[in-house]
């Protein structure tokens, strides 16, 4: 691996905004070299892939990838052939077939002692992942919809208890830097600032989620004469919930890691 940049404190982020938000491209000025772990579509990965070309894994981490099932490349620097990112994707093109969230618990297995040797690991995105939970849940407990009898809210349960097991007892623990892109949660939850919207995710995990992250980010889109600018919300308003407790970054910020630090002083 090459030097990891450890000019700043760690930090453990979750990103959320409504699709087309920029919450990938802001995630792809994260420290490099980077691990996405792709539950969205191949197109969703674009923001990574254009960091640099894609090149060959190396012959160990083709064989470590191949016996998991995992299909991964790597984004690396046009001139210098540096690693910029690699991209796994957990795909479930046959629902009626489910091995997304498998292959992902697998993949877990010593990961927290893996996560130091990249400089920033992201999960994009929770809601695909939320949907490979819930296929998997509802293969492997099967219902007769509307039937009597018949409690679909078992699936969401399961769903749930998956998601706690990312967002509540793995992920905040990486010691690396950690961004978690999330989608945005129609209605309102409690929070001590206020009743606020935040990320989508199942039951009251949308509010007990932030409560291990250090940042929590609103990522969204403003248009004037000079075109689309892509921003971060940082502090929480009337509508909406985000705090930067790490970095005290400024609020509105540009959606870009080193803008986070405009505030950081070293103590």
């Amino acid at each position: 691996m090459i030097a990891l940049d450890r000019r700043y404190p760690l930090i453990h982020t979750l990103v959320y905004g409504e699709s087309g938000s920029g919450k990938s491209t802001y995630f792809s000025t994260y420290p490099r070299p980077m691990l996405i772990m792709g539950f969205d579509p191949y197109d969703k990965m674009m923001p990574y892939l254009r960091l640099g070309r894609e090149a060959e894994l190396e012959a160990s981490a083709k064989k470590f990838y191949d016996a998991l099932g995992i299909q991964a490349r790597d984004i690396v620097d046009r001139e210098t052939g540096d690693l910029i990112a690699r991209i796994e994707h957990y795909a479930d093109p046959d629902p009626t077939n489910p091995i997304a969230m498998n292959i992902f618990e697998q993949r877990m297995v010593d990961f927290s002692q893996e996560a130091p040797q990249w400089a920033s690991v992201g999960i994009d995105s929770l809601t695909y992942m939320m949907r490979a939970s819930m296929v998997r849940a509802q293969i492997n407990k099967p219902m007769k919809l509307f039937a009597a009898g018949t409690d679909t809210r078992q699936w969401y349960g399961i769903v749930k208890f998956d998601m706690e097991s990312v967002l509540m007892s793995r992920a905040p623990w990486w010691q690396t830097n950690v961004a978690v892109m999330c989608h945005t949660k129609e209605d309102k939850d409690e929070f001590a600032e206020g009743i606020l919207r935040g990320i989508r995710a199942p039951g009251t995990l949308a509010k007990d989620a932030p409560t291990g992250f250090g940042e929590s980010h609103r990522a969204y889109v403003t248009k004037d004469k000079s075109g689309r600018h892509f921003l971060l919300q940082t502090r929480s308003d009337n509508l909406w919930f985000a705090n930067s407790l790490v970095c005290q970054a400024p609020d509105p910020c540009e959606g870009q890691y080193e803008q986070l630090w405009k505030n950081w002083t070293h103590d």
